[in-house]
Order: structure tokens, then sequence, then C-alpha cells
């Protein structure tokens, strides 16, 4: 329950960030804007995650960059569905 919890008010936060910088991404498509932002969500909360469980965990690379690339899918289909929605 604590996990839908989180994951609903990351939602709403990630849809109040993409409200307040939609102004910085200018493409017309809503599939550009998305990618857009989803890589900047990707660099701002994936790299840096990242980053921090190589440093904090022993964690086998493979599976370090299993999640990175699932933060990237992640990043990249929340931004599209934030463009298409808002």
């Amino acid at each position: 329950l604590l996990a839908m919890f989180i994951s609903l008010i990351t939602g709403i936060i990630f849809g109040e960030a993409f409200i307040v910088l939609k102004q910085n991404f200018k493409q017309r498509a809503y599939l550009n804007r998305g990618l857009s932002f989803g890589i900047f969500l990707f660099i701002l909360i994936g790299v840096p995650s990242f980053l921090s469980i190589a440093l904090l965990f022993a964690v086998p690379l493979g599976l370090q960059l299993s999640w990175l690339t699932q933060s990237l899918v992640v990043s990249l289909s929340g931004g599209i569905a934030f463009a298409r929605l808002l």
C-alpha cells in the first residue's frame, strides 16, 4: 500500500514538473516533447540513482545496467504519456 502511495505522489510530482517545464520543450509534436522530457527525467533521476547504487551496494554490473535500461524505458514512456495527456 505504501509503495502505491509513493508511486502516486511521484507521478503527481512528474506531472507538475512537466506542466512547469512544458514551455522549455518547444517541439510541436507531443512525441518529440515527450521524448525530450523523458530524456530530461532520465538524466535527472536515472543516471544519479545508477551511480549511487554502484557506490552503495554490492550489486552485479549486469543487474545495474538492466536497471539503468529499465529506467530509460520508463522515463521515455512516462515522458510521452505526460506529453500526450497534458
